[in-house]
């Protein structure tokens, strides 16, 4: 008895006739067909096109970065006793810097050159507040590269070739991109080929959102300079003194 390997556990061999006869026509059929589907490839294969397209991707990644600024204006107000102004200035800077120093000095000579004052009060802190602005500012830094993949197509059938736009997928070895923007229709007829060649850019994207909080403080100051004293000379006394003295001899003899 012989036995028929196939596919699986081996089984007893049979004759040929009846439904093993009609198996191995059909089994004829189909190689033929193959083989007829291989060679009509083989002669339309000289009947190729070829064809190219562009795409592009693009990954956007995002990030916010938060920052805070202090910024100060200081006024400085030089007054006489009556409240007369004569100095007024108003710097960029904190009270503690040097041009605001320089200010205060200044403040100072012109309530003497105005008043001729012996002495002053301050700087002494009248007002002060504080403000805060807040700004957003996006930027974008970007790398790029190319990709260069190929298809084959078998005809009939229309592909997409050209500039397809923005793409979601950008194509890999063997792949060509998909989900793409648009495209100009390529008709592959019968019994021909195409292949098509895609260049793709991919960009990757870094967007960076600064966000700054500018606090400004604001604050004024005074200077006020204090009356001159005038004091009588000895001299001056004396002769009010004697005045007085003569004055009350007077009325004495008067009213006797």
């Amino acid at each position: 008895m012989r036995t028929l390997l196939l596919d699986g556990p081996t089984r007893p061999a049979r004759s040929r006739s009846g439904p093993a006869r009609w198996r191995t026509v059909i089994v004829a059929l189909v190689l033929a067909l193959v083989a007829g589907a291989g060679e009509a490839r083989a002669q339309g294969s000289s009947n190729s096109t070829f064809t190219s397209s562009t795409s592009r991707t693009q990954t956007i990644t995002t990030q916010t970065v938060q920052q805070q600024i202090a910024t100060a204006i200081t006024q400085i107000i030089g007054r006489l006793a009556n409240q007369t102004s004569v100095y007024d200035q108003t710097f960029n800077a904190a009270f503690n810097d040097p041009q605001v120093q320089a200010g205060i000095a200044q403040a100072r000579a012109a309530i003497l050159r105005a008043g001729g004052a012996t002495a002053m009060t301050g700087p002494t802190l009248t007002s002060r507040s504080q403000t805060t602005t807040t700004t957003s500012r996006t930027a974008d830094s970007s790398t790029a590269s190319t990709m260069i993949s190929s298809g084959l197509f078998f005809g009939p059938q229309t592909i997409l070739i050209g500039a397809r736009g923005l793409c979601t997928f950008g194509g890999a070895v063997g792949q060509l991109p998909s989900g793409c923007e648009t495209g100009t229709p390529f008709l592959v007829r019968q019994n021909t080929t195409d292949v098509n060649t895609n260049t793709n850019t991919d960009t990757q994207i870094q967007r960076t959102t600064t966000i700054t909080d500018d606090v400004q403080t604001m604050e004024s100051y005074e200077i006020v300079g204090a009356a001159a004293t005038t004091v009588p000379e000895p001299g001056t006394l004396a002769l009010l003194g004697g005045g007085l003295a003569g004055a009350g001899l007077l009325v004495r003899r008067r009213r006797r």
